[in-house]
């Protein structure tokens, strides 16, 4: 039997390490690695259960430890053992989308809170925030010194570092909220696609409802509206600006979310070219304009249902004549 197989438990293991260790050893592309390091945790509890699924997790986890050291076991222990392990278990129970993602982000977020709290401490939290902003900052200046942009538009961008610091410390939580969704969603994506295409969906693990109908309820745009006048009034200051710029993350991210999966209906309904569908996925991580034209459409969608109108027009244009009943002549 070759070793490199998708039901190789050890060879789940040794690709854990390889994706979650880019994102420590090459900062910006690497990350991108690291959102799918839970995925073979999740499928080594899939195909074995949860038992062997943290067995191969902790010696991933011990290959971490001794090619990495420092404070980044910590991160896998919370963001790739714990994800994959609940995510693992939550499907294999047939539990919906959104069950799924809410459980497995949860339980994630809470054993990573747990770690940091008892093992890495609050205020060193807020330093590496604070250093990975001014690592920030210093990228996009030497980017712009190598670009020749011009000196002035360098001084004011090296101005702003402040504000931005103040405000990031303020949006903690739900920066913190937004990292673990994220990755959980990557997971979740990359497991549904391997499941549906290699496995054919196998024991229905997942719901025949496509993930483009995924609605987020209406009510929750008033947490929306809420925190953005909350924000407002406050001035930017005080606890009311705390709970207000969290909330408007959060609730963006939502809704970010929503308008992707309204783009991705439009996209299946006109049969829009894979490559296109790509490049539209490129744009919106390079370009933040596209991040907030999807907020809107999301936004857009809770009150004018897109969606459910144009899958109402297609019954009314697929619809025959009305049925009067059997012809006794």
């Amino acid at each position: 039997m070759s070793f490199i197989r998708y039901d190789n438990p050890v060879f789940l293991g040794l690709l854990t390490v390889a994706l979650f260790l880019p994102g420590i050893y090459l900062p910006g592309v690497g990350k991108l690695f690291s959102l799918f390091a839970a995925i073979p945790i999740v499928l080594t509890t899939l195909l074995y259960g949860s038992n062997r699924g943290v067995v191969i997790g902790l010696i991933a986890f011990l290959f971490v430890i001794a090619l990495s050291g420092g404070d980044n076991p910590i991160t896998f222990l919370a963001e790739v053992l714990a994800l994959g392990v609940v995510m693992g278990e939550a499907l294999a129970r047939k539990l919906p989308f959104e069950r799924v993602i809410l459980l497995s982000a949860t339980i994630s977020a809470a054993a990573l809170l747990i770690i940091l709290y008892f093992v890495t401490g609050i205020d060193k939290v807020e330093h590496l925030v604070s250093l990975e902003i001014n690592e920030g900052i210093a990228e996009t200046v030497k980017m712009y010194e190598e670009s020749g942009v011009d000196p002035v538009t360098i001084e004011k961008f090296k101005s702003i570092g402040e504000p931005i610091r103040a405000v990031a410390l303020m949006a903690i939580p739900s920066l913190f909220a937004v990292s673990i969704l994220v990755s959980t969603l990557f997971s979740y994506i990359g497991v549904r696609l391997f499941w549906v295409g290699v496995k054919k969906n196998e024991q229905q693990l997942f719901e025949r409802r496509p993930l483009w109908m995924f609605a987020l309820p209406e009510k929750l745009v008033w947490v929306f509206i809420g925190s953005a006048l909350l924000l407002i009034t406050s001035s930017g200051e005080g606890g009311g600006a705390i709970i207000g710029i969290n909330g408007l993350i959060l609730t963006s991210l939502l809704y970010m979310i929503q308008g992707v999966a309204v783009a991705q209906f439009f996209f299946v309904k006109n049969d829009v070219h894979l490559l296109l569908r790509l490049l539209f996925y490129v744009f919106i991580a390079a370009q933040p304009i596209f991040t907030l034209l999807l907020t809107g459409l999301g936004l857009f969608e809770t009150w004018i249902g897109l969606r459910s109108k144009e899958g109402k027009e297609e019954d009314d244009t697929t619809k025959g004549p009305p049925n009067d009943g059997p012809n006794d002549s």
